[in-house]
Parts: C-alpha cells; sequence; structure tokens
C-alpha cells in the first residue's frame, strides 16, 4: 500500500485547495474490485462516494470523501486499485449560494452562517473557528459556491481557511497568532565555531581555548597582542554581510575588524574599534562583498579574549546566536549554525 497527501497552497498570497489524498492498493488477489465478488469483505463499498480516513502511527492525516475509485490490471494477473479522495472543502465546492441574505457581522459569525445553511450543514463538532477581527458587509449573495464565497470572507480578513487532517474546517483570523506560528523566519550563523566551546578548530593564526573568560557558554578564544585570527565562511558574491564578535581586552585598545573576500584574502572592508579594559564589549563590522569566498579577519592590538562571533548574511547587526543562545526578543526565529567539533 501507498498512500500520498497533497495538501496547502502555492504561496501565501493564494487559498488553500481542497486537500487530497490518494491511496494504491495491492489487488491481486481482486479483493477491492468492483464486481461482484463474494470473497472479499469490501464487496458492497468499492464506489464513489464512499469516506476515507487516514492515520499514521494512531496520528489522523486525513478525513475526506471518496471521488474516484480506478482499477489497473495487467497480462501477469497482477492487479492494482488506486482511490482518490478529497477533503471538505470539495465540498463546498459543489453548494451553490442562491438568495443568501446577510447582514454585517464579524468575519467569524460569517463563516459559521455558512457553515449552517442547510445545504452545507458542517458540523458543529468539526469546526475551529477563531474570532475574526473584520467586519463584513451584509447583502444578498447569489451565483457563486460556498467555498468561493467563504473564501472571500478569508481575505477580507487576511486570514486562512482550510481543513486539517482530522477534518476540521478551520478558519485562522488575523489576531490569532496563526502568522507567526506559520511564517518563521530563518537565521543561519555562518561562523563554524564561534564560542571555541571545544576548540579552536576552523580558525587560523595563535588562538588558544581559554575558561580564564567567556561571554557565552565556558570558554573563550585567547589571542596575543598584535596576533592577527581568521575564520573562513561560505558565502555568495553581492551579499551584505554582518560580523561581530565579542572582546575581553586585558588592557584599553582597539580591536581591528576585516572582511576579506576570494581565494587571495583581500581586504573588503575594515573598521577599528576601541574596547575598554576587562569588560565584554561587541564590535562589528557591515559590509557588502564582491566575492564568493570569504574570511573574517580579527587583530586586537592588546592582549584579549573573543567569543561570541556572529556571521551572518544581512544588512542589519542582529543579536547573538549559536546553537544554544537565542536572543530573547526574537522566539518564533528558528536559529541554525554549524560547530566544528573535530
Amino acid at each position: 500500500m501507498n498512500v500520498t497527501f497533497g495538501r496547502g497552497k502555492s504561496d501565501q498570497f493564494q487559498t488553500y485547495d481542497a486537500g487530497q489524498c490518494t491511496v494504491t492498493l495491492q489487488n491481486r488477489n481482486r479483493v477491492f474490485d468492483p464486481a461482484d465478488n463474494s470473497g472479499s469483505p469490501y464487496q458492497s463499498q468499492i464506489k464513489p462516494a464512499g469516506w476515507l480516513q487516514v492515520f499514521v502511527n494512531d496520528v489522523q492525516k486525513f478525513d475526506g470523501g471518496i471521488e474516484d475509485w480506478n482499477f489497473s490490471y495487467d497480462l501477469n494477473g497482477d492487479s492494482i486499485a488506486t482511490v482518490t479522495a478529497f477533503d471538505g472543502l470539495a465540498k463546498l465546492n459543489k453548494v451553490s449560494l442562491a438568495n443568501y441574505v446577510v447582514t454585517q457581522e464579524l468575519s467569524s459569525a460569517r463563516v459559521s452562517s455558512v457553515l449552517n445553511l442547510p445545504d452545507v450543514s458542517w458540523p458543529v463538532a468539526k469546526r475551529n473557528i477563531s474570532t475574526g477581527g473584520v467586519q463584513v458587509v451584509g447583502g444578498t449573495v447569489d451565483g457563486t459556491d460556498a467555498l468561493s464565497y467563504l473564501q472571500q470572507v478569508e481575505a477580507s480578513e487576511h486570514g486562512r481557511l482550510f481543513v486539517d487532517g482530522s477534518g476540521n474546517l478551520t478558519f485562522k483570523s488575523i489576531y490569532d497568532g496563526f502568522y507567526e506560528s506559520r511564517f518563521t523566519e530563518y537565521r543561519y550563523n555562518l561562523c563554524l565555531n564561534p564560542g571555541f566551546e571545544t576548540n579552536t578548530n576552523s580558525w587560523s593564526g595563535s588562538v588558544t581555548r581559554s575558561t580564564a573568560q567567556f561571554a557565552y557558554g565556558s570558554a573563550s578564544g585567547s589571542v596575543t597582542s598584535g596576533s592577527a585570527v581568521s575564520i573562513a565562511f561560505d558565502g555568495e558574491a553581492n551579499t551584505t554581510y554582518a560580523l561581530s564578535l565579542y572582546v575581553y581586552a586585558l588592557s584599553a585598545g582597539t580591536v581591528t575588524l576585516e572582511g576579506l573576500g576570494g581565494t587571495a584574502n583581500t581586504v573588503e572592508a575594515s573598521t577599528a574599534v576601541a574596547v575598554p579594559a576587562t569588560t565584554w564589549t561587541r564590535a562589528s563590522l557591515l559590509y557588502l562583498s564582491g566575492q564568493d569566498s570569504h574570511a573574517f579577519r580579527v587583530t586586537p592590538n592588546v592582549g584579549a579574549f573573543i567569543d561570541g562571533v556572529l556571521i551572518e548574511p544581512s544588512d542589519t547587526l542582529g543579536d547573538y546566536f549559536d546553537g544554544t543562545i537565542k536572543p530573547s526578543n526574537t522566539d518564533t526565529t528558528t536559529y541554525t549554525s554549524s560547530w566544528a567539533t573535530a
């Protein structure tokens, strides 16, 4: 047996299509044949207009009406039965609204009103409707189907209307936090070893791992005065990068940050940042790179510890993160970084 699902929409500006499920069954013993087969326990059930529910590991993934059965046979006696089903949005598409008179009400109330219509009769127990934030005007609806009309209500709300895997008609308003949970921002720290937690792998130059000072975790990189240390990172040409790190200087001084490009490590951008003594200070560099290969070079003019390195394709400097540290003000963001552990 093979099961495939189709649910969703092509992009965030479109409406949801009816969810589809296709189940392919081995029919070598003809147990699914629609013909008179008294030996089949399904003999009277192999027909359109039935109902299909699919569970995966006891979790319901689909609930919908069977649209069609298809059968294929080959010369060696093998047979395949394929059943195709659609969720409840397909049913709504077949209900015509004629002389449907409505008064002004919340979008969520309008959705419920349509579902209550005799020709729709959507079970109350199979609804998940959040309170709307938009008043929908009154009038007479005529000449459209129930699905198209509900999608107009959806558009007025800037919400979402779909049928979930359990067969619940779901209406999400603009105010129920749906956008934050559905559309996720991704951030990538391109620094392979941002905190020296395990070793100094991926770094070039005179840097040693130290637990004497640290801004995050339990270690940092110790760099002697005047030593240049660098780390290569993957990137693309014509991209803006935000480079930053935290510096703990043993005495007041400066740290020079450089963005290097190309196989020759050409300096594409550089800045010198003043750092006070014996306190963690963040230093940063924002620049547009014209190269396909890159490196971040750091040179303190005093003995210093470095930690919390962030290399991010961005035109703004964001809060530091790594595999375990997340900024508290962006809870819905997914954070990705790579660590050099070998």
